[in-house]
C-alpha cells in the first residue's frame, strides 16, 4: 500500500511538470510563429529555445511510458492523454523545424532551378534522415543509460543498447552515402529507391531486429565498417556523436603487412 501511494505521488509529480512544460512550450511556439520572418535572428534564437522545450517534453515523455509500462500502474488514463499531448507537439516541432530549414535554404541563395533537381532532392531527403537519426539517437542512449540503471548487469546489452548501436552503424553509412553522392560516385537514381525503407528506420516501432538488416546497401560499395572510398579518407575526423560508447567499429584491417618470408630457408 505504500510503495502504490508513492508511485501515485511520483506520477502526480510528472504529471504537474508535463502541464507545465506543456503550457511553456506552447508559449514558445506561439512566440516563434509570431516573429516576423525576416528578423532573422530573433527567429534562430527562438528556434534554439523552442528546441529546449522539445527536449523537456521529451523527457517527461520517457517518464510516462515508464509508469504505463510499470504492472502496479493501474490507471494510465491520464498518463495516456499526456503522452498524446506530447507526441502531437514533438510532431508539430519536426514540421515547424522543417520549415523552417526550409526557408533558410531559400534566403541562403539557392536558385529554384538547382532545388528542383533529382541530385539537390536526394541530397535534401537524406540530410533529413541523418539530422532525425542524430536525435532519434539521443532519445535512444537516453533509454538505454536508464535501462542499465534498472538493474540489469552481467555484461548482456539492452535491446536499448542494441538498437543505439545498430541505429549508429546506419547513420553512418547514410554520411558515406551523402559523401559518396557529393563526390559523384553514386547516382541519385540508385539511392532514391531505399528512401522509404531509411525512412521506416527512424519510426519509434522499429525493433532491433529491423535495425539489423545492412542488405540495404549491399548494392553500394561500402567495406566493412560503412566507410566509402574517398581521397581524404586517411584524414577524415569521426563525428563526436559517433564516438560515444565506441559503439561503430572504425578499425578496417591493420596496416602492418606480415613478413611471410619470416624463418623461411
Amino acid at each position: 500500500m505504500a510503495n502504490n501511494k508513492k508511485i501515485q505521488a511520483e506520477i502526480d509529480r510528472v504529471l504537474k511538470k508535463t502541464t507545465l512544460c506543456l503550457t511553456e512550450y506552447d508559449e514558445m511556439n506561439s512566440k516563434f510563429k509570431s516573429e516576423p520572418a525576416q528578423n532573422a535572428t530573433a527567429k534562430e534564437r527562438l528556434m534554439g529555445e523552442l528546441k529546449r522545450e522539445i527536449k523537456k517534453l521529451q523527457r517527461q515523455r520517457d517518464q510516462i511510458k515508464a509508469f504505463i509500462a510499470n504492472s502496479e500502474v493501474k490507471d494510465v488514463k491520464q498518463l495516456e492523454s499526456s503522452l498524446k499531448k506530447i507526441e502531437e507537439r514533438m510532431e508539430g516541432f519536426r514540421l515547424t523545424e522543417r520549415a523552417n530549414k526550409t526557408k533558410a535554404f531559400s534566403k541562403e541563395g539557392l536558385s529554384a532551378a538547382a532545388v528542383d533537381t533529382p541530385l539537390a532532392h536526394t541530397i535534401s531527403w537524406l540530410k533529413q534522415c541523418i539530422e532525425e537519426g542524430r536525435k532519434r539517437a539521443e532519445i535512444l542512449d537516453y533509454e538505454a543509460q536508464k535501462a542499465s540503471k534498472g538493474g540489469r548487469r552481467g555484461g548482456k546489452k539492452t535491446e536499448e543498447k542494441i538498437r543505439l548501436d545498430r541505429l549508429r552503424t546506419h547513420i553512418q553509412k547514410w554520411d558515406v552515402l551523402l559523401r559518396m553522392l557529393n563526390n559523384e560516385e553514386v547516382a541519385c537514381e540508385d539511392v532514391d529507391p531505399i528512401q522509404a525503407k531509411l525512412e521506416a528506420l527512424l519510426a519509434e516501432d522499429c525493433d532491433a531486429d529491423e535495425l539489423a538488416n545492412m542488405d540495404l546497401y549491399e548494392s553500394f560499395y561500402m567495406p566493412e565498417g560503412g566507410r566509402g572510398r574517398t581521397d581524404e579518407d586517411d584524414d577524415e575526423e569521426v563525428p563526436d556523436w559517433m564516438e560515444d560508447d565506441g559503439a561503430i567499429d572504425e578499425t578496417f584491417g591493420d596496416d602492418t603487412v606480415a613478413d611471410d618470408a619470416h624463418g623461411q630457408p
